[in-house]
């Protein structure tokens, strides 16, 4: 089976916008950000509405090792699966149950 990938100019500064902001665009999603004028995207990614991150305390529900998560190893580990995981990688994570940003 051969592949053919289209290459255009809008499709390569899309993916070059996409990389830059998170891990990249699968070749459907470039598909769909081919058709739309940069601005709109780059307006996408600021303001995405809401986040599909799951919640901090839902992770440590049930990662426990994961409570003392502001340094060390766990902080790479929690950073790189909330970007991952989601569709909104520039959005900040949100309050934590008890009321704060502080992540305790």
């Amino acid at each position: 089976m051969v592949t053919v990938e289209r290459r255009t100019d809008q499709r390569s500064l899309m993916a070059h916008l996409m990389r830059r902001a998170g891990f990249g665009a699968r070749q459907k999603e470039l598909d769909g950000l081919e058709e739309m004028r940069y601005e709109d995207v780059v307006d996408g990614l600021l303001n995405p509405g809401d986040s599909n991150h799951l919640s901090i305390d839902l992770i440590r529900r049930y990662h426990t090792e994961v409570h003392e998560s502001r340094g060390g190893p766990w902080a790479a580990k929690q950073w790189l699966y909330r970007m991952v995981t989601t569709d909104t990688p520039l959005v900040e994570p949100g309050p934590c149950a008890n009321g704060t940003n502080q992540h305790v």
